[in-house]
């Protein structure tokens, strides 16, 4: 639950963070009704669009918890940091593992932060770029299109 966590803390204490990102998770419709960010800051998603566990187009996830989806929750920042609402848009798709993945970025945003999607098509739950294999879990197909611990470090050390 990092993922959601990353999110209620970047929402509710906006002021203690530079940046954020959330790996298989959105934005919870409980804190959404709750709480709003008090300033601009950089904020990244990375989903799976077949994730069983973390429903892409939003809905409720395993443990009952109703979320937004990848897309909304991203609309959701970019309308926040008041950003261009138009997405520079990268497709990849450079290995033959049956994902591939589209990276949206928003720019022109308050105080120079940006909001990012990597929409990981036909991925399921999972941290991108590595191996995942838990027995009697269906989390869906793995992808190596992002390795997101080097992506989620890039994000970071760009808010040094």
């Amino acid at each position: 639950n990092g993922g959601f966590m990353t999110q209620r803390m970047l929402i509710e204490k906006t002021h203690l963070f530079k940046a954020g990102v959330s790996v298989t998770a959105h934005i919870s419709k409980n804190v959404l009704m709750n709480s709003t960010p008090t300033k601009p800051i950089s904020v990244a998603f990375m989903s799976g669009t077949e994730d069983p566990l973390v429903p892409y187009e939003g809905g409720f996830v395993v443990d009952g918890e109703e979320v937004l989806g990848a897309e909304d929750s991203t609309r959701r920042w970019v309308e926040w940091n008041e950003c261009n609402k138009d997405a520079k848009v990268e497709t990849i798709n450079k290995e033959r593992d049956e994902t591939s993945l589209e990276i949206y970025t928003y720019k022109g945003c308050k105080e120079n932060v940006e909001v990012k999607l990597y929409k990981l098509i036909g991925a399921g739950h999972m941290w991108p770029g590595t191996k995942q294999k838990i027995p009697f879990i269906n989390l869906g197909k793995e992808t190596q299109e992002l390795n997101a611990s080097e992506e989620v470090w890039k994000i970071f050390k760009s808010h040094l």
